[in-house]
């Protein structure tokens, strides 16, 4: 999806969670949905990003759902965050 994205012209981040991939070496640490949530506000934060479009699977909704909600918090007016309840895929035999 990420590849598509950028194809298109969009500005496309995609943070790996603490505990995960290559920031696995973090597992040790206690983590729990709020240090992935504070992984996802802080990418936000160190890359200036507004105008998010926040896109999840699975576990990852709950993240999104915690980034949507502290980003409320701490938003410029100029600011906003969308997460779309759903990405419609075309079928594996059309191309995008």
């Amino acid at each position: 999806m990420a590849k598509r994205l950028r194809a298109a012209g969009h500005d496309v981040h995609v943070p790996t969670l603490s505990g995960l991939g290559e920031r696995s070496h973090l597992a040790q640490l206690p983590i729990t949905l709020s240090t992935h949530i504070n992984d996802i506000v802080n990418e936000m934060v160190w890359h200036d990003l507004s105008d998010v479009v926040l896109v999840a699977h699975s576990y990852g909704g709950f993240v999104a759902t915690g980034v949507a909600e502290r980003a409320l918090e701490s938003a410029s007016p100029r600011s906003s965050i969308s997460m779309p309840s759903f990405l419609k895929m075309a079928s594996p035999s059309k191309t995008l």
